[in-house]
Parts: structure tokens; sequence; C-alpha cells
């Protein structure tokens, strides 16, 4: 169930995001959860300049599988 745990990882939890996506469409409207999960460590979001970590990346193809499949079994 804690996919971050079997992947070695923190999970750094946000009850909101400005700006990420438009959460609110599903949470308040449709009445439905959202896990938004992302590549971990990067900077200066948006600027010409922006970058990601290629290791983060990789964690993130290794760990998404998981968090679906397991919050499939939650929502059930």
């Amino acid at each position: 169930m804690y996919d971050w745990i079997e992947h070695h990882l923190k999970p750094h939890i946000l009850t909101t995001i400005t700006g990420s996506a438009p959460s609110y469409l599903f949470t308040k409207k449709l009445k439905i959860s959202v896990v938004i999960a992302g590549q971990g460590y990067g900077g200066r979001a948006h600027a010409p300049n922006e970058f990601i970590e290629v290791e983060g990346v990789r964690k993130l193809i290794e760990y998404t599988p998981a968090i679906i499949l397991n919050w499939t079994k939650i929502n059930q």
C-alpha cells in the first residue's frame, strides 16, 4: 500500500498546489480524489532554464504504476 516505502522514497503531501492543475474540478465538482505525482527535485519551473534530474524521471516511471494499481485497490 505504501509505494514510497517500497521504492525508498519520502512523500511530500501537499493539500493544495497553486497553478499545478485544475484539481478542484475533480475534488469539488465530481467529488473524487486526485493524486498528483512528480519527478522529485527540479527547479526554475516554467523558466527558460527549468530543469529536472534524469534519476527523478526514472523513479517516477518506476513508481507511477504502483501508485495507480494501489489507488484503484483503495477506491474499490
